[in-house]
């Protein structure tokens, strides 16, 4: 996939980070809060299908703001044993994507991770903030507590 401006990689670096969150939470039920590995192992995969091509390689280096990651991780022996354009280009632009996914990645917050995920109800209690992704859960959520508590009473 190529990028033909900035907007559109940036639309792709966004849209590859919310595909993360809830493949990630469907998978294990995760937030990028969480901080569990396989978030930080999801962006790795992501980035390195993202450098199959070399001319996406070229787009990513243009367009991305983190084209130093590679030597920001790994310093200048990053560059060590490449013996081509192609090749140096492909280990910049994978650096460079990883880091622009897990900038995307942090500024995806719990709330909007919930709503990416498809947790859109929001139990009626204001005693409570759970939310849930059918509203007959989030209506039952406290209604059962309630009426517990009010049973023993």
């Amino acid at each position: 996939m190529g990028y033909d401006s900035y907007q559109s990689y940036k639309s792709s670096v966004q849209e590859d980070a919310e595909n993360i969150v809830k493949e990630q939470h469907e998978n294990d039920g995760s937030l990028p809060s969480t901080e569990n590995g396989r978030y930080y192992d999801r962006t790795h995969e992501r980035a390195d299908s993202e450098v199959t091509y070399y001319s996406t390689c070229d787009d990513i280096l243009r367009f991305s703001n983190n084209d130093n990651a590679a030597f920001d991780h790994i310093g200048s022996d990053v560059l060590d044993g490449k013996k081509s354009r192609q090749e140096v280009n492909t280990v910049l632009a994978y650096f460079a994507y990883c880091q622009d996914l897990c900038e995307a990645l942090s500024n995806i917050d719990d709330e909007e991770a919930m709503d990416l995920c498809g947790y859109d109800h929001e139990c009626p209690s204001e005693h409570c903030s759970e939310r849930y992704k059918e509203e007959n859960e989030a209506e039952y959520c406290c209604n059962l507590v309630e009426r517990v508590a009010n049973a023993d009473l």
